[in-house]
């Protein structure tokens, strides 16, 4: 390749990709940020709230990762019969998990508390499951011609940036809230969560 064509070869930002592709990207850059911050705050709960060793916290959110592998590994069959439709049901799927989250955390009494958080975090894990990897499928199914290592560079990119601002961002909201009142550590889960969906 001269280096003319290098020149030519499209990339991301030179070439308007196509809207699916954009529409992927939005969707990782959000979605992987926000559900690194629901975990953060989850696990900040567990520690700092509910006073649960660090072990502890870690193997009460297992169910998640585990629940995240095993659908991750045949999501993709659910997308390619239903297409973007699933994605969008599991990302509303997560949102009623993070509602549930904030419920739970305000009204269950502390001996019914981690079943149902175990509960819902296998619920968030499958629903990360039929979201992450599928949509990027999905997304670098529709890169720019010829610029499919830039597109996938890119959306890896995407998502770090997303981690790093939701997860500064949500933590220091919920350690900001409990800095002004000790005893609200459901009510700083709640409002903290709550900025992680809408982020």
């Amino acid at each position: 390749m001269s280096a003319g064509d290098y020149d030519r070869a499209p990339v991301v930002a030179h070439r308007d990709p196509n809207r699916w592709f954009r529409l992927g990207t939005t969707v990782a850059l959000f979605w992987f940020g926000s559900i690194l911050a629901v975990n953060g705050v989850l696990s900040l709960y567990l520690i700092e709230g509910l006073g649960f060793a660090p072990l502890s916290a870690a193997l009460i959110m297992t169910g998640s990762s585990l629940a995240m592998a095993m659908t991750s590994a045949f999501g993709w069959r659910l997308v390619a019969r239903f297409g973007r439709s699933a994605v969008v049901f599991a990302i509303v799927g997560e949102i009623l998990v993070i509602l549930g989250y904030i419920v739970v955390v305000n009204l269950i009494p502390r001996e019914y508390l981690i079943p149902v958080l175990v509960v819902l975090a296998v619920l968030s894990g499958v629903a990360s499951g039929f979201v992450d990897a599928p949509n990027r499928v999905l997304t670098l199914e529709y890169a720019p011609a010829g610029a499919n290592g830039v597109a996938a560079g890119f959306l890896q990119l995407s998502q770090r940036l997303s981690a790093t601002i939701s997860l500064a961002a949500v933590s220091g909201l919920y350690l900001g809230v409990l800095g002004s009142s000790t005893e609200g550590y459901g009510r700083a889960f709640g409002s903290r969560w709550l900025s992680a969906s809408s982020c």
